[in-house]
């Protein structure tokens, strides 16, 4: 499994995370391509996650390890434009996306 965090992403984390706080990665069937996801802020860990730390062993980013097996080879990347500013996974992995960013079908 590989997903991992761009500086970027990293860095808007460490700026709006309280104390003790990690963002939780979801996946949720439906979209106009098959998935979507869903990010928020949380502060439990469960047995069946996948935990990405940082350098210093403290948790960023938690998913759940069946839906980490979707997002084999992804990029956890956070972009700001002029308009918004939000979180995206990116992977060449996904076959198909929607226009506004946030629904995706994966290769077989």
């Amino acid at each position: 499994m590989t997903l991992t965090i761009t500086d970027n992403a990293k860095k808007r984390i460490l700026e709006t995370r309280k104390e003790g706080e990690f963002v939780r990665i979801s996946l949720l069937a439906g979209g106009c391509h098959g998935f979507s996801y869903k990010f928020a802020f949380d502060t439990e860990v469960n047995q069946d996650d996948y935990v990405l730390k940082d350098q210093d062993g403290s948790v960023l980013a938690v998913i759940k390890k069946s839906f980490a097996e979707k997002l084999v080879n992804t990029i956890l990347d956070f972009k700001k434009t002029i308009s918004a500013s939000y979180f995206v996974l990116e992977s060449n992995n996904f076959e198909t996306t929607c226009g506004c960013g946030t629904s995706f079908s994966v290769k077989s």
